[in-house]
């Protein structure tokens, strides 16, 4: 083999070689920016669902239409990031092991649960707007303190399951 064939030959080779370094450098990054996606809707449920703590308490303050509006938005929102995790891996074993089907079933159950702690606050304040007596008042009490105890623990084991979805990302 003459020097020029050795020449060709080892050009040739380092061209293969910086090629197959680039494709396997552009699959990475796909991979990395993808798992940093996750990663970041995982984030945005935990902030949200944050988020979404204050305005309930920001609605049994003020009882107001935009509160509510603003939760209802603010609920929406996980549900949407919730939608965009399952779609982001059809895998049924990757989305069981990531936890995005026990937190979509917490995130309907924390539907049902303000609901039935804004239907507690309104017979409160009905009674107190009614002038009801105070023992009427103080028998919604222990109801509204347990209402908003399961929704507290709902909300908890949502930012739980959230960060943990974070960490499987990692």
């Amino acid at each position: 083999m003459n020097l020029k064939t050795k020449l060709y030959l080892s050009s040739l080779v380092s061209v293969v070689l910086v090629f197959a370094l680039v494709i396997v450098l552009i699959h990475g990054s796909r991979d990395l920016a993808e798992k940093n996606r996750e990663r970041m809707e995982g984030q945005h449920v935990l902030q949200s669902t944050s988020e979404l703590n204050i305005l309930t308490y920001e609605y049994l303050l003020h009882h107001g239409n935009e509160a509510e509006r603003l939760w209802q938005e603010k609920y929406e929102e996980i549900g949407r990031y919730l939608k965009d995790l399952e779609e982001a891996d059809p895998d049924p074993e990757v989305y069981e092991a990531q936890g995005v089907a026990e937190l979509t079933n917490i995130y309907k159950d924390i539907k049902g649960s303000f609901d039935r702690l804004m239907s507690a606050s309104e017979t409160r304040q009905a009674l107190l707007k009614n002038g009801a007596s105070e023992d009427q008042i103080n028998a919604a009490v222990p109801q509204s303190e347990a209402l908003m105890s399961e929704y507290s623990l709902l909300l908890q084991t949502m930012v739980k399951g959230a960060s943990d979805l974070n960490e499987y990302h990692i």
